[in-house]
């Protein structure tokens, strides 16, 4: 699935960022926003 990757690597990045903790809550990682 290389193509499917390929279309999700702009929201890829996007989800990087933004983790969801164990209890549902939005951790917000700098890991480094490349699109947006």
């Amino acid at each position: 699935m290389t193509s499917h990757v390929e279309l999700f690597t702009e929201q890829r990045l996007v989800i990087d960022v933004v983790k969801v903790d164990n209890k549902g809550r939005v951790l917000v990682k700098g890991r480094g926003i490349v699109t947006i």
